[in-house]
């Protein structure tokens, strides 16, 4: 069984994910939605086969809203993704189908696609993104090995992540990281990833929303570059840190040449 873990601010911001969801092609698996509240009009229809449960939790961070969830998950398998992302309809099938050829693997994952119908600001984000290292994150690109992946598209044993004690983090920003790097380095286990394990995921608009968030990403990963050298201080990470940086920098020298 799978435990699908959807954390969200509010109900109807994640209605689209949750649907899709409802709607995967699987046996037997269950939603679970980790709403500030549990005030929301959105309905939604469920399967035979299908279970939806809504824990409201207060305004907590994500990743506590994720080790809440795999608390309560019935699944021997922890399913991942972002309010803002919902499933392609084989999702489920082709992650488990990775996870049952190699026993070494603890957790698969897969890009997270432009979604259909998206504006030209958030394909010029896309764009953006295609042009970083780890471009394989928001489009095809052959299965491999992987060391730190984001939760919009990331399933896990769940007997691996509950031995490493979950996310246990509280920052915004770079749980994910911090996960993957004690499932590997303290369990001796493998992240697969497979362009065949999508999502679709909302980019950020260009200009204003993509900077806030790699401004936000900035800002947090000052903890991991002390804690976890071997992933967090590679370029990719440190990049949103420095252009937080010059960009202050560059209005205080605005400011200083508008006063004197």
């Amino acid at each position: 069984m799978v435990t699908i873990i959807i954390p969200c601010r509010h109900i109807d911001e994640a209605k689209k994910c949750i649907e899709k969801c409802l709607e995967l092609d699987y046996p037997i698996f269950e939603v679970i939605v980790l709403p500030d509240t549990y005030d929301y009009t959105a309905q939604f229809k469920t399967g035979k086969h299908v279970f939806l449960i809504v824990l409201p939790t207060g305004p907590i961070l994500p990743s506590r809203k994720r080790d809440r969830g795999i608390l309560e998950a019935n699944g021997d398998i922890v399913a991942f993704i972002d309010a803002d992302a919902y499933p392609t309809s084989e999702w489920l099938y082709m992650a488990t189908s990775v996870l049952e050829k190699d026993k070494d693997l603890g957790g698969v994952c897969g890009p997270g696609l432009l979604p259909p119908g998206s504006g030209h600001r958030e394909r010029a984000a896309d764009g953006i993104l295609r042009l970083l290292p780890y471009s394989y994150r928001v489009f095809y690109r052959n299965e491999m090995y992987v060391d730190d992946y984001p939760t919009f598209n990331l399933l896990m044993r769940k007997e691996c992540v509950k031995a490493v004690g979950g996310f246990a983090c509280g920052y915004l920003t770079g749980e994910d990281t911090r996960l993957c790097d004690k499932i590997i380095n303290d369990l001796g286990k493998k992240i697969m990833y497979s362009p065949l394990i999508r999502v679709f995921h909302q980019r950020r608009k260009l200009f204003l929303p993509f900077l806030k968030q790699m401004a936000t990403y900035g800002r947090h990963r000052g903890y991991f570059f002390k804690r976890h050298p071997a992933t967090s201080r590679r370029l990719i990470y440190v990049l949103p840190s420095l252009g937080l940086i010059c960009g202050t920098l560059l209005l205080l020298l605005l400011a200083l040449r508008w006063l004197y």
